[in-house]
């Protein structure tokens, strides 16, 4: 995913929906959302709160 902001494409393929609250995490505190093989969003953490940056998947 890349942001609109960060000259990112405005198309499905390059979106995912987020709450407030998730948006906020991506945004401003330093974490990075990413589409998975199995079409489900992934969140990387930084690495202050996971050293081992471990992939979520919801």
């Amino acid at each position: 995913m890349t942001a609109w902001d960060d000259f990112g494409p405005t198309d499905l393929a390059n979106g995912v929906l987020l709450c407030k609250s998730h948006h906020t995490f991506v945004h401003h505190k330093g974490w990075t959302v990413r589409m998975g093989d199995h079409g489900h969003p992934e969140y990387v953490p930084p690495e202050w709160v996971d050293v081992r940056q471990r992939i979520i998947r919801p």
